[in-house]
């Protein structure tokens, strides 16, 4: 199977109809304000047409033509963009001011000569420039050192535990502006960054099938005679905003570290909620006895047994408030300990923060100032080497017409492989996405595993033995009405978990499809290698015997030569060792 049978078998036939639903989604995403991710995006186009569609990094072709489609509306455009985001939550699944994935193979006849991408880079390093996120960061901390707790007087103590609690969640708050401003910063860098690795892997793929000519018409050979031209690093196709190093921060572990945030809501009401835990326990124990001896369960059976218990609650609460009084000072003590580690750990996060975004805005100083003039002049050059010197002395060989099929058939297989490497990462991606969604699943069944099982024990029976002789009409319009109630409080909270239990098991369907998808990916790649291979060495047994002037070849070998040796300034700077 090719890429596009395994990705996307359904999608050719149904293209024009695609774009037009999802110009209808994103009018109706536009009119509510809502925001939906890549994967509900698919599992409404699913349900529109009645075919099986899969994720892909198709979409976003899929979109930036829908945004074409739609230049009539300007909201439905925003919408596209900015409504529809990738299922991390990071990043727009099309965004016309990014630079573009990189599959495609360069046409040596008619070669593109558009730099559109450094308009888009040049336009990025305008908006980072406005933005000073060492200012932003400290005029966050300024801030939240001026947030002091509200006095209080209470006789009882537990206003004051309040409003230190307050105070300390109000700090937490400031905390989190702080680190929401810093991923932003972080994120409109690394844009750029990710923008300019995309733009230079552009000039690397083209050298890559610049290389590959040599290799048709010369042979492997090549890569002996003249090693230096093959000396280079492998094009990285992983995206640089997931490679970038993620800080160790004190916030992200804050709700283990500090227990005030974890459960405090728990922490108040564990002594009450132990208080009452048997009056608790012996209502459902009566409860269940009921429901098994009577074999209904009446409104004013649980009425009574609920009273029963709360008698109980209520007492034990009262106990329990007592103790939670002369527990107050240490509530506090402990709410300071916790205030003064917040703080601890946000002065450490700062501090990393401040390194962070110094040590990208070095970056981003480098990439303006320095690599992309620099890549703007090796592409100039770049693309001046092509059309001057080896585009018109390849149309000289592409006049066999057997050459030409096979280069041609090459440049198809060569674009598959790289959406095939594309795919393959997005897929993993996709894998990621499955195993986060399965997890919550699998916390929220779990959560209500106590709830369910206590609902269905609690389904009424029909009536039977004495009880359905002596009164069988009174009995079914007992029967019925219970059943009605149970159906109308309880049967919504059952059929909500069943449906988690199903999402479950989908997941997890969803999941061994992507890993056959990746096998096949796989093995498809492996194919095209061969194919490569193949048609390669064809390619070279045709020239080997053509007429073609040994001095212009010569002279081809030259110019994809200077290519290669100048393209190693540039395009080989490893970023991060900036």
């Amino acid at each position: 199977m090719t890429h596009d049978e395994i990705i996307q078998p359904n999608i050719k036939s149904i293209y024009n109809n695609l774009i037009d639903s999802v110009i209808k989604k994103s009018q109706e995403l536009s009119l509510k304000s809502t925001i939906i991710n890549r994967r509900e995006l698919v599992n409404y186009l699913k349900f529109e047409h009645k075919v099986d569609i899969k994720e892909g990094i198709y979409l976003k072709n899929l979109l930036k033509d829908s945004y074409q489609k739609a230049s009539y509306s300007k909201s439905i455009q925003e919408a596209l963009v900015n409504n529809i985001i990738e299922n991390d939550g990071k990043n727009k699944v099309y965004n016309p001011n990014r630079v573009d994935d990189n599959i495609f193979c360069l046409n040596v006849e008619k070669p593109n000569t558009e730099l559109n991408n450094f308009n888009l880079i040049t336009n990025q390093n305008e908006v980072i420039k406005d933005i000073d996120g060492i200012q932003l960061i400290n005029s966050i901390i300024n801030d939240i050192d001026l947030i002091k707790r509200e006095k209080t007087i209470s006789i009882t103590g537990s206003g004051k535990v309040e409003s230190y609690r307050e105070h300390a969640f109000e700090i937490k708050n400031g905390y989190e502006n702080l680190i929401q401003t810093y991923e932003y910063v972080k994120d409109i860098n690394l844009n750029l960054i990710s923008d300019f690795e995309l733009t230079r892997n552009r000039l690397k793929l083209i050298r890559e099938d610049l290389l590959k000519l040599l290799i048709d018409l010369f042979g492997d050979s090549i890569k002996t005679s003249e090693p230096e031209m093959f000396k280079f690093s492998e094009i990285v196709w992983t995206d640089f905003e997931d490679t970038y190093p993620k800080l160790e921060l004190f916030y992200n572990v804050i709700n283990d570290e500090i227990e005030l945030f974890k459960d405090f809501h728990s922490q108040q009401m564990r002594a009450i909620s132990m208080a009452s835990k048997e009056g608790f326990n012996n209502f459902l124990s009566s409860a269940e006895k009921l429901s098994k001896s009577k074999g209904i369960l009446t409104n004013a059976d649980i009425k009574t047994n609920a009273a029963t218990a709360a008698t109980g609650f209520l007492v034990k609460s009262g106990l329990a408030v007592i103790n939670s009084r002369s527990q107050a000072k240490k509530t506090i003590a402990q709410i300071e300990l916790d205030i003064e580690k917040l703080k601890q750990g946000m002065q450490s996060d700062s501090e990393r923060i401040m390194n962070d975004i110094l040590k990208l805005g070095k970056l981003q100083t480098e990439i303006r100032d320095k690599l992309t003039p620099q890549l703007i002049l090796f592409t100039n050059k770049v693309i001046d080497i092509i059309l001057n010197k080896i585009t018109p002395y390849y149309k000289k060989i592409i006049k066999n017409s057997e050459i030409k099929n096979l280069r041609d058939s090459n440049s198809s297989l060569i674009i598959e492989k790289r959406q095939i490497k594309a795919e393959l990462l997005d897929k993993n991606k996709q894998i990621d996405y499955c195993d986060y969604i399965h997890s919550m699943l699998t916390t929220s069944i779990d959560s209500q595993n106590f709830e369910y099982n206590y609902l269905v024990s609690l389904i009424p029976e029909k009536p039977k033995g004495l009880y359905s002789i002596i009164s069988p009409s009174n009995s079914k319009k007992l029967y019925k009405d219970t059943l009605n109630d149970w159906n109308t409080h309880c049967k919504p909270f059952e059929d909500n978990y069943q449906k988690l239990k199903e999402d479950k098991k989908n997941e997890e369907k969803l999941k061994i499809d992507i890993n056959t998808d990746i096998v096949n990916l796989e093995l498809r790649d492996k194919s095209i290698e061969n194919e490569l291979k193949l048609n390669s060495d064809n390619i070279n047994a045709i020239f080997k015997t053509s007429s073609q002037s040994k001095e212009e070849l010569k002279k081809l070998l030259e110019a994809v030569k200077e290519v290669s040796i100048s393209s190693k300034g540039v395009l080989e700077v490893n970023i991060l060792t900036i």
